[in-house]
């Protein structure tokens, strides 16, 4: 129990439509990587050189495609739990939605700054602006819905 409350009871009912945001985080997150992903085609900055099919035995293949999708969902339901189930609940609860909501995206951000080390540092700045942005946004959805399955569905993909 934290904060006197279930996780589940917190984060994860099973209630009518959960697997509807499930799918519609999912949805959401994959239109946008699809669009960024041929803006930059269509500009240039980006160039396709081969497909992975291409080079790869469709066993191996599917066997690194299992191992994505299972790395992608246990660190998108990990970080939802920790971050805003856990953490900005806690700081919503002493300090209010908006110095909660911020303190948890700072804390979110650089959470993830070990994986910056040996880049430039304007490159390091600009990601750990992202990483609050993504956190500002996931911790918006969760305190819209009460619950994780939207957040989670975007965080994965």
């Amino acid at each position: 129990m934290v904060l006197k409350r279930r996780l589940w009871e917190m984060a994860f009912q099973f209630r009518h439509g959960w697997w509807q945001d499930l799918l519609v985080g999912i949805g959401i997150s994959s239109l946008a990587i699809s669009v960024i992903f041929l803006v930059a085609i269509k500009a240039g900055w980006s160039v396709i050189e081969g497909w992975i099919w291409q080079s790869q035995p469709s066993d191996v293949l599917l066997g690194k495609l299992w191992v994505s999708l299972l790395i992608n969902a246990l660190v998108a339901i990990v970080e939802e739990i920790a971050f805003r189930a856990y953490l900005l609940t806690g700081l919503k609860e002493t300090w209010g939605k908006s110095i909660g909501l911020a303190v948890m995206a700072v804390t979110f951000s650089f959470m993830h700054a070990p994986a910056l080390e040996g880049y430039p540092p304007f490159t390091i700045a600009y990601a750990l602006l992202m990483m609050a942005a993504f956190g500002v946004m996931f911790g918006w959805v969760y305190l819209r819905t009460g619950f994780l399955w939207l957040p989670t569905g975007i965080h994965f993909a």
